[in-house]
């Protein structure tokens, strides 16, 4: 037995279960539910974070391009995370409706567009921080048009995503 010292309430564990835990293998499930290949988890998991890096930098990317656009005007709406608050829950919209309805609830699809991009183009913290100095400067009527417009128009844009995409995949 090999004493894994991470917890004094851990069991100790033989080299041969910690080996076998290295070698720990996932299922690749295919559309139909067909088992198509086996890789080890960590490689799953790897692609998995390399598909969100790739999809936030993108989104990262043009949530800075929008914010160089529109000019920031103090004691104002910020006008640059309304609109990529919006935009980004219109294509989550569209990006989850399609997968649905087309039928393909491909993964790695969704983690490249739905998990990378979107989540990396809309940003709740700006929209926090944003509202916390509106308040704090003086303008706590400006800051509840703020919230009122960024979650319910934020709602309503994912919804106009998903009634769009059905009409995209008919």
């Amino acid at each position: 037995m090999v004493e894994t010292g991470l917890s004094s309430n851990r069991e100790c564990r033989t080299k041969q279960e910690e080996e076998d835990d290295e070698q720990d293998f996932s299922p690749d499930i295919g559309v139909n539910g067909s088992v198509q290949t086996y890789r080890p988890v960590i490689f799953v998991v790897m692609m998995q974070s390399i598909l969100v890096i790739l999809g936030s930098a993108v989104g990262g990317g043009l949530r800075y391009l929008v914010y160089t656009w529109l000019p920031t005007v103090e004691h104002a709406l910020p006008a640059a995370t309304i609109v990529v608050n919006l935009l980004g829950s219109l294509a989550l919209g569209v990006v989850t409706g399609m997968m649905i309805n087309s039928g393909n609830e491909s993964h790695s699809l969704y983690l490249l567009l739905g998990t990378g991009f979107c989540g990396g183009f809309t940003t709740l913290s700006a929209f926090s921080i944003e509202t916390l100095h509106l308040v704090q400067s003086g303008h706590p009527v400006m800051a509840t048009v703020y919230v009122a417009i960024t979650v319910i128009g934020g709602v309503l844009a994912a919804a106009i995503g998903l009634i769009a995409s059905r009409a995209l995949a008919s």
